[in-house]
């Protein structure tokens, strides 16, 4: 096609000016650091092309114009260690599932996208009669997802048509005061004849907790979706009408467990202490008036075991910001926590469905099965007992959620599940695995992932649910992620494989391309820290998990291939690296921080 055919002109062009400008041994990288220290002044090129997943980028002078210059600082540094081929095989390795899962993920995403109205930005719940958008499913799920993928594949619909979903979402779906209802899509009136105040608290819980609180995770603070996180948050608990002791609460088990959630996280980023009061009134009438582990039924599951969560949640945000209040939380929750595992662990270390703690029996094994099976939702529960370890430093349960994850390759490296169950399935490991790193999980994942991308059409859709194809694309982006150490390729292409192995302060990158690329590798950084300044970066629902994550007040050595290290800025490796690559070609980095 012409457009790539100009794209490839321009990277030889690149290649050839940094060539004549004295770099003798250039070879397959171009970076802008050879740029800057070349000899003479560098032509400034421009391409202006608009990429179906762009930035709808234009290199500048190879990003010295575009304000993307990293300033490298000449050192005496000896070059890099060179590490053990077997690291840079791991990589290669990672580079390959990263390559099929960006590849799938994006697929999915395109599938929608061609179903959107790209005036309304509304995604529809249905693939196949898109009539209607729903609060608590196409929003909650579905779109979050769809924004989800889009950061890292195709910034320019992230932009735009999904961007356009929040303003659309504002002007046509609020029904009682900012909490939203179900559209028609055709109509953009409203699917249901008369408001109700309990549903339109539930939809907008799940927009919150399954929807904005991951988008505002991953993009910042400065965004329409962060705004619209907190004026929900602010009118749910605004109309609260469930009268306790405590004060009023916004709803039943399930609300109030997601509103702990959300609230938890929501207390530091605005800075508004309501949060945390809002946070300790539900936390007070659920340890203290009504606890779970007095309930006669309790899910441990999706839809059913949010309180769990939410009760760790609140524990953590108030070892903080109310250390006497987390002192009175401590027992209870340390009660419910041991009464779970007490209950609903199995033999092999998974958990079961649901439970009654009063009584001391299980009853439901699995999502699907009572009778046998296995709860794959089994981490949601695992993240208060690892988020009660971290807080308290009592390793109470780490031998419990070991077992867990062993469990995994040991006995369902071959389990038969699939869509929605399958992505919790491995998504759980995804996030525990990050914090225990237990031999045999990282190749689980691997194994089991081709599970949940199977029923993928050629078209990229993936059913008709919004369920499957929401967590198709969020499940595919954290293994992404996870082979790529939290390392983003700006543009993404389906060409690309990029894969990284982090130890400690070290990260190793291979970074492939079967056509020329130009353009930049964007490190992570400590998200929980630094957009919910949590006081720890506890296990969560609906979290992207840090990988490798770079300080931006720290340098780091950055060696390309054989070269000579330079020492980059954290804050420069976090707006992006500068790399290029011809056809058919592939550079290693090696990173350390100083």
């Amino acid at each position: 096609m012409k457009g790539d055919d100009d794209e490839d002109k321009m990277v030889t062009i690149l290649t050839q000016g940094v060539q004549r400008l004295g770099h003798a041994n250039f070879s397959n990288l171009l970076t802008i650091g050879h740029i800057m220290n070349a000899k003479h002044s560098a032509r400034q090129y421009v391409v202006g092309r608009s990429l179906r997943h762009p930035l709808g980028w234009t290199i500048l002078g190879c990003f010295c114009m575009a304000g993307l210059a990293v300033e490298f600082v000449t050192s005496n540094v000896a070059a890099a260690d060179k590490p053990p081929a077997a690291v840079w095989k791991k990589a290669e390795t990672r580079g390959e599932l990263y390559q099929e899962a960006m590849r799938r993920a994006d697929r999915m995403l395109q599938s929608q996208l061609r179903i959107i109205n790209p005036e309304t930005g509304l995604v529809p719940q249905s693939y196949v009669s898109n009539s209607k958008w729903t609060v608590a499913n196409s929003a909650a799920d579905l779109y979050s997802s769809l924004v989800m993928v889009a950061s890292f594949s195709d910034r320019e619909a992230m932009n735009g048509t999904l961007r356009r979903a929040i303003v659309t979402e504002r002007k046509h779906a609020q029904r009682i005061g900012h909490l939203p209802d179900d559209l028609d899509l055709k109509t953009l009136k409203f699917v249901h004849a008369k408001p109700s105040l309990g549903r339109s608290t539930y939809g907008a819980s799940e927009w919150c907790r399954d929807g904005l609180l991951r988008i505002t995770e991953i993009l910042g603070p400065d965004t329409p979706w962060a705004d619209r996180l907190i004026e929900l948050a602010d009118e749910i608990m605004a109309r609260a009408s469930k009268e306790t002791r405590f004060g009023l609460l916004p709803g039943e088990i399930e609300i109030c467990g997601e509103m702990l959630q959300t609230l938890s996280r929501l207390h530091a980023l605005p800075g508004d202490q309501k949060y945390r009061t809002w946070a300790e009134r539900i936390g007070d009438y659920y340890f203290f008036e009504k606890p779970p582990q007095k309930s006669t039924r309790l899910g441990l599951r999706d839809h059913g075991g949010e309180i769990i969560s939410g009760l760790s949640e609140v524990f953590v945000m108030t070892s903080r910001a109310d250390p006497p209040k987390a002192a009175r939380y401590r027992e209870p929750l340390r009660e419910l926590l041991d009464r779970v595992l007490e209950i609903g662990q199995a033999p092999d270390g998974m958990l079961y469905n649901i439970i009654d703690p009063l009584n001391g029996k299980v009853i439901s094994k699995g999502l699907t099965d009572p009778k046998k099976g296995i709860n794959t939702n089994w981490g949601y529960t695992c993240n208060a007992h690892c988020s009660y370890d971290m807080v308290t430093g009592e390793n109470r349960y780490r031998d419990r959620i070991l077992k867990a994850l062993r469990a995994l390759p040991a006995h369902y490296m071959d389990y038969k599940v699939s869509g929605d169950n399958c992505a919790d399935f491995i998504e759980q490991a995804i996030v525990l695995n990050n914090r225990f790193h237990v031999e045999g999980v990282e190749e689980w994942i691997a194994r089991m992932i081709p599970r949940l991308w199977a029923p993928q059409k050629a078209d990229g859709s993936v059913g008709d649910w919004y369920g499957s194809h929401s967590s198709f694309g969020r499940t595919s982006i954290l293994c992404a992620t996870l082979c790529s150490q939290g390392v983003r390729a700006d543009p993404w292409r389906e060409d690309l494989r990029l894969g990284a192995v982090a130890s400690g302060d070290e990260v190793y990158v291979v970074l492939r391309s079967d056509k020329p690329w130009v353009g930049r590798l964007c490190f992570d950084f400590a998200r929980s820290r630094e957009v919910f300044h949590l006081p720890l970066n506890y296990p969560r629902i609906n979290e992207l998990p840090e990988w490798y994550v770079v300080s931006r007040s720290a340098d780091y050595e950055v060696t390309f291939g054989d070269e000579k290290p330079r020492v980059v800025s954290g804050a420069a490796l976090i707006d992006g690296l500068p790399v290029g690559l011809q056809a058919d070609s592939e550079v290693r980095i090696i990173m350390r921080k100083q």
